[in-house]
């Protein structure tokens, strides 16, 4: 079976620059490019006949930009233009951030379970032998690994319920917490297990007029419970509304998605990793991709007077579908960061937004939108909150309704996906004194979602969501 995968073997290319230095610039190219583009759409503006059909040219798809969904230009470049000024004003404390979560390379010799910890240290290990076997080695661990999560996964197993406990979500005048509470009996008896999600939600009104606000804030929290063995595996004929506790698998594992998502340069959106590779260069490192796996493996020999050492170091993450493998790009800076870079597949620009955080997000469709047999296909189960369905192309798939107010249109709404956790946010009103209508609700889900697999859409005033499950098990 392995000798069908095809292995695509991506170049290491030296960048002189620093970390730091290489995201100044990538940000003043695409600042640059993007002033441009507006400054050119505003003289166009002026040139245009009164008796042209404006509707084309507002609505026309961007040849620049992938995929063949309609979005105006504008829009999109206002999206770009806040996301360039949040960057610049947070650029300190991204590169903190970014630092802080890029991958660590593993010793080859303790690629255990342990390895997916993507804050692990690099201790370095002397080995000799066939540096072939090395990789055979790798990829037996992985298998094994695969098959502990399967073993993991059944029924007769004790399953860890695994999760962040004490999530925050951050508005603008509250604090939204989101916790999981899980007990077992003490007899051991899986059927003791009970799991619960937690939703709080925060509403907020205020109004604005002559420049003063005033405003009043409530909350309510919903609570759903599953017990029972049906609470602890998925079931062939799935009851709508039936929640999941985590899969053995932990979200941990695709955490890194949630910030995996950025503009580049070129004006698209990108899928970018770092990986810490300081102590290599170039010609040390081999990066490869099998099927949605990308494998670093960093190499190096060392010679005291007779002595010869190999310190070999490893890392595979599992890659989202979302993305085109054949055109990756590896760079590593001159402070020993390894990027890794692939452009989206022809994302839905029309959906794309980004939040108060400066995180990508998904902006539902209408259920008046035409021309999109996915949103079309989405059916509400009459359930609220997420439920776990099978889905014939990926084995699993998240499910999830959300109630909202009236008021609020597809526009107001914001889908973010965080780490084992879906935010619905929403905003209406709050300019010429029209009153200011807030909400933001958090569902934990079994592990993290992909952003670009996510199909969103407002029927009514139920919002539904969908989006499968990377690690099926």
């Amino acid at each position: 079976m392995a000798a069908n995968r095809t292995e695509l073997n991506i170049p290491v290319t030296r960048d002189a620059r620093t970390f730091e230095q290489r995201r100044k610039d990538m940000l003043t190219n695409l600042e640059r490019r993007t002033s441009t583009r507006l400054s050119d759409r505003s003289g166009a503006v002026h040139t245009v006949s009164s008796t042209s059909d404006t509707s084309a040219s507002t609505l026309a798809p961007d040849s620049t930009l992938s995929g063949s969904h309609f979005r105006s230009r504008d829009d999109w470049d206002e999206e770009v233009d806040r996301w360039i000024s949040e960057s610049r004003r947070r650029f300190n404390e991204e590169m903190r951030r970014m630092r802080q979560d890029m991958f660590a390379l593993e010793p080859m010799d303790e690629f255990e379970l342990d390895s997916w910890n993507k804050m692990g240290s690099i201790r370095p290990f002397e080995t000799g032998g066939e540096h072939s076997s090395m990789l055979d080695r790798m990829e037996r661990k992985m298998e094994s690994l695969r098959q502990q999560m399967d073993s993991l996964s059944t029924i007769g197993s004790s399953p860890r319920l695994t999760g962040p406990v004490g999530s925050n979500v951050q508005s603008s005048s509250s604090r939204i917490t989101t916790t999981s509470t899980t007990s077992t009996s003490s007899s051991g008896d899986p059927r003791g297990v009970k799991t619960q999600s937690n939703v709080k939600e925060s509403v907020q009104h205020s109004r604005t007029v002559n420049g003063v606000t005033t405003g009043t804030s409530s909350q309510s929290t919903v609570s759903s419970s599953a017990t029972g063995p049906d609470a602890l595996r998925l079931k062939e004929n799935v009851t709508p509304g039936s929640l999941l506790p985590h899969s053995s698998v932990s979200g941990g594992v695709m955490d890194f998605l949630k910030d995996a998502y950025e503009l580049d340069e070129d004006g698209q959106v990108h899928f970018k990793v770092r990986f810490n590779a300081k102590d290599f260069a170039p010609e040390d490192i081999d990066v490869t991709t099998v099927e949605n796996r990308l494998t670093v493996h960093a190499k190096k020999t060392f010679k005291t007077g007779n002595t010869e050492s190999t310190k070999e170091f490893c890392r595979t993450i599992d890659l989202p579908r979302s993305i085109d493998h054949e055109h990756f790009q590896c760079h590593l800076t001159e402070d020993g960061v390894l990027i890794l870079d692939a452009p989206v597949k022809a994302p839905d620009y029309q959906s794309i937004t980004f939040d108060k955080d400066h995180q990508l997000s998904i902006r539902p469709k209408s259920e008046f939108t035409t021309g999109s047999t996915r949103s079309a296909a989405l059916v509400p189960l009459g359930v609220a909150g997420p439920t776990i369905m099978k889905d014939g192309l990926t084995g699993r798939k998240l499910h999830m309704e959300v109630p909202v107010d009236s008021i609020y249109t597809a526009e107001d709404l914001c889908v973010r996906m965080d780490a084992n956790q879906i935010t619905v946010s929403g905003k209406h009103g709050g300019s010429g004194g029209v009153p200011r209508n807030e909400f933001t609700r958090s569902y934990e889900i079994p592990e993290t979602v992909d952003p670009f697999s996510v199909v969103a859409q407002l029927c009514g005033t139920t919002l539904i969501i969908e989006a499968p499950l990377l690690c099926t098990v």
